[in-house]
């Protein structure tokens, strides 16, 4: 005879493990959207994003809303504006300043990133009712605020904390 508790710890380990896969294969399948713009890395994607509603940020503004850190944003802002994606230059108030705005490419790439989004949503949410992305929504976000308490906040991009909030 199975004890009752030794059953419900192999069904945790048994659920744990199918949950590992289907995160595992979800992700794998988020990469298609690398893979469909190769071109940029999932960072560099992410600060074009981050442009898209605004005329132009300072370096210190991209840190805040990415949770990237100031060399890692000054490193991509480099090689955005060597791709003709971004441009760069000085406050006029206050040279000190550094402004960072979408060039035409970088308006065109976030057209192509928004057209495959779109694919990518078809893919994964289309087959969901509205109430189920709710409550997928509600338990991604369940599951990142585990991840954010254990890390203490480390690991967590500063969006998904304003989602999940």
């Amino acid at each position: 005879m199975v004890n009752k508790e030794n059953r419900s710890f192999s069904n945790n380990e048994k659920i744990t493990t199918e949950l590992s896969y289907i995160v595992k294969y979800l992700y794998e399948n988020f990469e298609m959207l690398s893979r469909w713009t190769p071109e940029f890395t999932a960072k560099e994607l992410l600060l074009i994003l981050e442009l898209r509603d605004n005329k132009s940020l300072r370096i210190g503004d991209i840190v805040d809303k990415t949770g990237f850190s100031f060399s890692t944003v000054s490193w991509l802002v480099d090689n955005l504006v060597k791709k003709k994606v971004l441009s760069r230059r000085r406050d006029s108030n206050d040279r000190r300043v550094v402004r960072v705005k979408l060039a035409a490419k970088g308006q065109e790439t976030i057209q192509e990133y928004e057209r495959i989004f779109e694919e990518i949503a078809d893919l994964f949410y289309a087959v969901l009712t509205p109430e189920e992305q709710q409550e997928f929504l509600r338990l991604s976000c369940k599951v990142i605020d585990r991840l954010e308490e254990k890390t203490a906040g480390r690991l967590v991009n500063p969006q998904v904390k304003r989602i999940c909030k």
